[in-house]
């Protein structure tokens, strides 16, 4: 088999982050054909950070386009590519040391579509960072065995073939590319794996607009996710029906904190969903506390109120978009 191997990286205003991705990269001990940076239009410091690179290692190619979204930037780069395999990072990840060879491994197997690493957090100590990217590496902790029915292209490696079959990313989905690009991999009769041989560190965004932005994001996904593939209501091995479940209890316990201005008798139901949601997130909790992010447990019926605020923005936008 021949394993040559490019790397395609999206990049939309990483100035904090695109040095340690592209120097994770190549300091991997894999050859690298080629290493595609797509700038989607960023408007800080990423293009000359990336083009000083371009400078120093000649397999480096920097192409900018207006913002057009993650799937459109990424189909840009894919089509360049001409090798067998292609690693698809985004611009703010580390790589582990060995995450290549530890990949690369699975491809032997020819039904082996795409293998992604773990996902763990860069940057734990901002309160939102670790929100979000505990509550995912929570996730891929309850997945027994590797193969799942999702990856993430935070860190990933197609068979490029494969990508190729299935149209590459459908450019209509601005986020959610890749739960779209991996349902129609399963459905094309290959499989794909999530190993923990490897990971990468991802930095996740430290404000409150940006965790709230994100979640919105997911929630537009979700519902053009469920208009393409309505089968996948339950959604999958790493977002699963159970953690949609939490959203409606985070949304009754927001609308019970906003009728205690008017009645304050709903306090006593107000009180009554934190505990249903302790309950049905002990798990979670535990992991949390677990990671010394006990504040995140203790508040944790706020925190999942304020996301199913933000996936309520997101459902709407999707709605009034389709009016």
């Amino acid at each position: 088999m021949n394993n040559s191997i490019s790397a395609v990286v999206t990049v939309y205003n990483k100035q904090e982050t695109i040095a340690k991705t592209l120097e994770s990269l190549l300091s991997q001990p894999a050859e690298l054909k080629e290493v595609i940076v797509i700038d989607d239009g960023s408007t800080d410091s990423s293009a000359e950070i990336v083009k000083k690179f371009a400078e120093r290692y000649n397999n480096i190619k920097y192409i900018f386009q207006n913002n057009q979204g993650v799937a459109r930037s990424l189909n840009a780069g894919l089509r360049i590519v001409n090798t067998d395999f292609v690693a698809v990072l985004d611009g703010d990840v580390t790589l582990s040391e060995d995450w290549f060879p530890a990949l690369m491994s699975y491809f032997g197997n020819q039904e082996i579509a795409a293998v992604s690493g773990l996902t763990k957090t860069m940057n734990p100590k901002n309160l939102w960072a670790a929100l979000a990217g505990y509550n995912v590496e929570y996730r891929q902790s309850r997945i027994k065995g590797e193969f799942v029915d999702h990856l993430s292209t935070t860190n990933v490696i197609y068979r490029k073939s494969v990508l190729d079959t299935v149209g590459l990313f459908d450019p209509e989905f601005r986020y959610g590319q890749d739960n779209e690009v991996s349902y129609g991999i399963l459905a094309a009769g290959y499989k794909l794996i999530l190993s923990k041989k490897a990971f990468c560190l991802h930095f996740w965004p430290e404000s409150f607009m940006g965790f709230m932005k994100q979640r919105s994001h997911g929630a537009w996904a979700r519902a053009m996710l469920i208009k393409k593939y309505p089968k996948r209501l339950s959604g999958d091995k790493i977002s699963s029906l159970r953690y949609f479940l939490e959203l409606p209890l985070g949304l009754a316990l927001l609308l019970s904190l906003i009728a205690i201005l008017f009645y304050p008798y709903f306090s006593i139901v107000a009180g009554l969903v934190a505990i249903l949601i302790y309950i049905f997130q002990w798990s979670e909790i535990l992991f949390f506390i677990k990671n010394k992010k006990t504040l995140i447990g203790i508040f944790a019926p706020v925190f999942i109120a304020l996301k199913a605020m933000a996936w309520q923005s997101g459902i709407i936008k999707f709605y009034l978009e389709g009016l």
